[in-house]
This record gives structure tokens, sequence and C-alpha cells, in this order.
């Protein structure tokens, strides 16, 4: 019932752990906008929720166009509560490979994307008294990195669990809460076979839940979830 009608805004939100995550929050009644680059894919998510829910075109690449997106959501609903910063671009590649266009396609999904989302978001959760914002970091930023063959990832990552904390200070004692999900490897149920030490989307989005359900004055700033 503390999701009902809540207005949730998930990067990523076409594919992945993003789909778990858009469906875990509908289920729960909030109110779902699914913002990617892929319209025909957000709109088949969309479709499957349960309660109301808006697709919302954008690029994280783009800084203007993430502006747009949010004030869609913002004149739709009348503000966002919960921002999800899911979207994520990595592939495997040695490290003395990478291109600077590569590093510079990878990270701007999955670093400048969300500061600049979240940096678009704050003032509307500002102009309302709170809000959360949630983002989906990696527990392997934490220990070696698939043998040097995901360091723009890796960088992402760390670059986006710092600048979070950097915005603590000021923005938590207006009401706005900021908390990590550090997952280890996501099985996002796409692939054949799940590995035994892969964490299941599920849980991923069961816990974005939980982190958005708590009460007011209460906040959990990280979490690493893995199986041992």
């Amino acid at each position: 019932m503390k999701l009902r009608n809540k207005r949730v805004l998930i990067s990523g939100g076409s594919k992945g752990v993003g789909v778990y995550i858009a469906k875990a929050f509908s289920s729960a009644g909030a109110k779902v906008a699914l913002l990617a680059r892929s319209e025909s894919k957000m709109h088949n998510v969309s479709s499957s929720l349960p309660h109301e829910s808006l697709v919302c075109p954008a690029d994280l690449s783009k800084p203007a166009t993430l502006k747009k997106a949010v004030q869609r959501v913002a004149h739709a609903w009348g503000g966002i509560d919960v921002l999800v910063n899911n979207a994520v671009y990595y592939c495997e590649q040695d490290f003395l490979e990478v291109t600077q266009e590569e590093w510079d396609e990878r990270v701007s999904v999955s670093l400048r994307g969300p500061y600049f989302l979240t940096q678009a978001v704050i003032p509307h959760m500002l102009a309302q008294g709170g809000g959360d914002v949630i983002s989906i970091g990696a527990a392997v930023v934490q220990k070696p990195v698939a043998k040097g063959h995901l360091t723009e990832y890796a960088a992402s990552k760390g670059g986006l669990t710092g600048f979070v904390r950097a915005l603590r200070d000021a923005y938590e004692p207006k009401g706005i809460r900021f908390s990590l999900v550090n997952p280890g490897w996501i099985y996002k149920g796409e692939e054949t076979e799940r590995h035994a030490k892969q964490v299941h989307a599920e849980e991923v989005a069961r816990t974005v839940l939980f982190l958005a359900s708590l009460s007011p004055g209460h906040v959990i700033r990280e979490i690493t979830l893995e199986t041992p």
C-alpha cells in the first residue's frame, strides 16, 4: 500500500532488469514511466503492466532528451517520487583494445546518463518535499573484474557510486534518499541456463521495491546483493 500511486521513473525500462523492476512497482500499484531508446520495446513492456504507465523515449547519452522525458512525466503525474537509475551499456573487451569512441559510447550511457537524469529529476523532488533516487551499482567494482575485460563498466559503476554518495549531504536533509543496490552477476531470464553464482533479476527488483517502501526518516544507503 505504501507504493500505491507513487510516480516511478525507470531508466533502461525496455529490457532486462528494468522490466523486472517495472513489473514489481506496477504490481504494487505504482505509476511507472519507462525511459529508454527503443519505443517499441517499451510499449511491449507497458502493455504488460497492470497499473498506469508511460513510455518516454530518450537517449541517455543526450541530456537534452532526458530533460524532456522528465518534464513529460512531471507534467502527466504532477511529480516524480522514485527515480531508478538502472540503464547500463557494457561489453566484454580487453582493456588494451578499448577505443576512445567505445569508451565514450559506453560511459555516456552508464555514468553520464544517470548523472544528468538525476540532475533533471532532483528539482521536482525538492519542489514536492522529497523522493527516492535508487541506483543499480555493481558488486564487482570492489574486486577484480572479468580479467580486465570490463574496465569501462567498472569505471562507470565506480563513478555512479561516487556521485550518488556526493549528493547525500546536500539533499538527504531535504527529504531525498539516495540508495545503491550493488548486485553480483544478474540472471535476467534471457540465458538458457542460470549459473549458481548469478543473482536473479527478480531479487534485484524486490530489493529496489523494499528500499522505496521504507518509512520516511529511514534510509538504507547501500546494499550488496550476491549469492554465497
